[in-house]
């Protein structure tokens, strides 16, 4: 992992409380009380400290509850809350550390307190907390970069309680420097190089890392949830990390949990093969981030609809995947990009299976999505000719253009569908002319002109159809003994159209005729 290396592993480090996520659909559940508990802001302290791990239950919480009740009666019952405030919390510490802490551990859950006594500076801390507030005495959690500690009566005596002795009791990966920390950092997107100019290497490591903050027992819970995602990772376990994570944000939506949030998705999206919806879930994941790459979003989809729809033809996983990000993804410009993704590449894949009804259809929808899309307009413009073109000629394909003009007024600006209005219109004037119906025929004479006109590039028009356009027109003339008029368009067309043979021999017919 390419960054990992570079984060501290905060197993001291204490985690806003029950945050909302966009992140459920990360999350899988150990057990059913887990869940219950987790997803229940009117759940205790103690509840949710014993909701990890896999025999998580309403019975182990309820044992454990009357272990701690009853220590708390005991303390009651004595003489013990009498004494002086520095007295009481080193007397306090000691009968804690007796009756339930016997062996440290570096990365321990919470229930094992209650188990076998074995601890962490987290679990012990919060144990010591939960005392306090079943006595009433007023505290705060301490956080440091890499430790926590108790500072018991904070506004009067302020005694600090080391929940435990070991030192350097927490967990650290190792931190080649600082330049290397904030590079990461920056690559991340949680600062920028105008910050690092502003305030230097230093200041912005210390931001991030070096905090020294009050926290509450509400946020403490997390911590668990943090360690677990750790050491899930440092046993390749990026599925279960990034579930685990997902808990801690629940409760502790920090900087740290994004940074560490980020790494995990970003290393479980470079070894997924995006073949089910769990992948794409990581992909959306990453989206949802405070800060995250959207062109990486953007490209990777694009592969994957390349290779699942319009290599392998699963519309089933495509079509669902689609509704996945619409249900989950939060960022509601990337979800129509996306949306043009989808919709295009179906309609790509009714173009190879020669459906050009549903070619189009998908086309439209992906064009709506993006209107400004300059290469979805075109894909736009060739569904529309490609559905029609064969089947519609004249007067009709003029009217079924000019319907696509005014519902995407943005198409009057794409060469091809002006060149494709081109066609119709001086296909139609040809019929009516050859009706000798001039009404009609001179109007959509005057309209493939003005079309022409109005083109950045009218040299994709094919000149033998420009030709055609004023021989027929001038051919009419003709007919109607107009042959001064008949020459005129004649020649004005060989302007446009050198050498045309059609317009010559219009000509050599005409001129004979004009005294």
């Amino acid at each position: 992992m390419k960054y990992l290396v570079l984060l501290a592993i905060f197993s001291c480090c204490i985690p806003s409380f029950f945050s909302q996520t966009e992140s459920s659909f990360l999350i899988h559940y150990d057990t059913d009380y887990e869940a219950q508990v987790l997803q229940d802001k009117n759940t205790t302290h103690l509840e949710r400290l014993m909701a990890l791990g896999p025999k998580a239950s309403l019975e182990r919480t309820a044992a454990a509850k009357k272990e701690f009740d009853a220590f708390i009666s005991e303390i009651k019952s004595s003489k013990l809350l009498n004494k002086p405030e520095a007295k009481l919390m080193k007397e306090l510490h000691a009968l804690v550390h007796k009756r339930f802490l016997t062996r440290y551990q570096f990365v321990v859950p919470f229930h094992e307190i209650f188990k076998n006594g074995t601890y962490n500076c987290v679990t012990a801390s919060a144990l010591f907390a939960l005392v306090l507030e079943e006595l009433d005495i007023p505290y705060n959690i301490q956080e440091q970069p890499t430790h926590v500690y108790i500072m018991a009566y904070p506004d009067t005596k302020a005694i600090s309680v080391e929940m435990t002795a070991v030192k350097d009791a927490y967990y650290l990966t190792a931190r080649k420097d600082v330049s290397n920390a904030v590079n990461a950092l920056l690559e991340l997107q949680l600062t920028d190089r105008e910050e690092i100019q502003m305030k230097g290497e230093v200041y912005v490591y210390n931001a991030f890392y070096n905090t020294n903050d009050v926290v509450d027992l509400g946020e403490l819970t997390g911590i668990q949830y943090m360690n677990e995602s750790i050491s899930a990772v440092n046993d390749q376990r990026f599925a279960d990390a990034l579930s685990a994570i997902c808990k801690a944000e629940m409760m502790y939506d920090v900087k740290k949990t994004q940074l560490l949030k980020t790494e995990i998705l970003l290393s479980l999206m470079a070894e997924a093969k995006f073949e089910s919806l769990n992948e794409i879930g990581y992909l959306v994941g990453y989206s949802n981030l405070k800060k995250s790459n959207k062109k990486k979003v953007y490209q990777q989809y694009a592969a994957f609809l390349n290779d699942q729809l319009l290599n392998k033809a699963k519309r089933g996983i495509v079509d669902s995947s689609y509704m996945f990000i619409r249900n989950n993804m939060t960022d509601t410009a990337q979800v129509k990009e996306l949306g043009s993704l989808y919709y295009v590449a179906l309609s790509e894949y009714y173009a190879k299976a020669m459906n050009t009804k549903k070619q189009l259809e998908f086309a439209e929808l992906a064009y709506s999505n993006a209107p400004h899309n300059v290469a979805l307009q075109s894909w736009l413009v060739q569904s529309v000719m490609r559905c029609y073109a064969d089947k519609l000629e004249g007067e009709e394909l003029v009217e079924k253009l000019e319907n696509y003009s005014t519902k995407y007024p943005g198409l009057l600006s794409n060469n091809l569908f002006l060149s494709a209005h081109f066609y119709a219109y001086s296909d139609a004037s040809q019929e009516y002319l050859d009706e000798d119906d001039w009404e009609n025929g001179k109007k959509y004479f005057d309209l493939a002109l003005k079309t022409r006109s109005s083109m950045v590039d009218p040299e994709i028009i094919d000149p033998d159809q420009i030709g055609w356009l004023y021989a027929e027109m001038g051919a009419y003339l003709y007919r109607e003994k107009k042959y001064k008029e008949s020459l005129a368009v004649l020649e004005e067309g060989l302007k446009l159209v050198p050498d045309h043979e059609r317009i010559i021999s219009r000509m050599e017919i005409v001129k004979p005729k004009v005294k």
